[in-house]
């Protein structure tokens, strides 16, 4: 028994170093890129927040929307990035590929939890850290939000996405979605993605399933309605977004989503900088809202 555990231990630690190894052979390049002409000035070249540790400061990191985005824990991130590396972008993309890499490994735990099959969660977690997709990601400072929320969103599903969680499990879940949630609006999905866990996977009633997801689901109506405050009061974004209604604004976006899912398939023209059709789509928006 002894001996089986010990292999199955090396096993595991070569199956993580694996991970690794693929994810600096695929972004460690970018380490040595500059900062990004898009949002990164604002994120970074001119962000008064990241400067200094003063209180009044940390209240600012604490309650300020920064381009449009209400995100104190990815503010936070880049004051020590600020604080290490002063402004040399090699420091923040050796952050954003160091997250990447733990985002990969916390990857393949949460789907070894859901499959109890290594090898697809090995391929799974090596497809997310290689992905030619990821370089917007990776590659980008300002998109460090996304990075660090993923980290919490994973955290939030392995710990509850199980076959029998109590109430620590909630706990910590909550506790996770909060940290994803002050890191980028996107983790407002984690609650419906548990409830769907819930009802068709553990079979639990919709009812009961529903009541477990009240307190999470009100933490994601605050922080969107702190988010879409700032959506129109706030340059930055799709250009002329401003004049759009809520509306528009949401059937834009359902279009964008799909052209991310083809992007998963065939990954070319990759660039962070791009100004989807805004006129004219309505056939585009209803493929889209029927296909989601």
């Amino acid at each position: 028994m002894t001996t089986t555990l010990n292999e199955t231990d090396r096993t595991g630690w070569w199956v993580y170093t694996s991970l690794v190894i693929a994810a600096l052979a695929a972004f460690l390049p970018s380490v040595w890129f500059d900062f990004v002409n898009w949002d990164d000035p604002a994120y970074v070249l001119h962000n008064d927040l990241i400067t200094s540790w003063s209180p009044s400061n940390l209240w600012g990191v604490a309650t300020e929307t920064v381009t449009r985005n209400y995100a104190p824990l990815t503010i936070l991130s880049l004051l020590i990035d600020h604080t290490l590396w002063g402004m040399n972008p090699s420091g923040y993309h050796a952050t954003n590929v160091l997250l990447h890499i733990v985002n990969g490994l916390l990857v393949f735990v949460l789907v070894r939890q859901l499959t109890g099959k290594q090898f697809v969660a090995w391929v799974t977690a090596a497809l997310f850290l290689v992905h030619p997709v990821q370089i917007e990601t990776v590659g980008w400072i300002s998109s460090r939000k996304g990075l660090l929320s993923a980290s919490f969103m994973l955290s939030a599903l392995i710990v509850r996405l199980k076959p029998a969680p109590d109430a620590k499990s909630d706990g910590w879940y909550a506790v996770w979605l909060a940290a994803a949630l002050l890191s980028k609006a996107l983790a407002v999905v984690v609650p419906a993605i548990v409830l769907t866990y819930d009802v068709w996977v553990r079979r639990q009633k919709f009812a009961d399933a529903f009541v477990r997801q009240i307190i999470p689901g009100v933490m994601c109506l605050l922080l969107l309605f702190k988010t879409m405050a700032a959506q129109h009061s706030i340059l930055g974004g799709v250009r002329g977004h401003l004049d759009y209604s809520l509306w528009k604004i949401i059937a834009i976006d359902t279009t964008i989503m799909w052209r991310y899912v083809g992007m998963l398939f065939w990954p070319t023209d990759l660039c962070v900088l791009y100004d989807p059709p805004t006129t004219g789509i309505w056939q585009m928006v209803a493929l889209a809202t029927a296909g989601w």
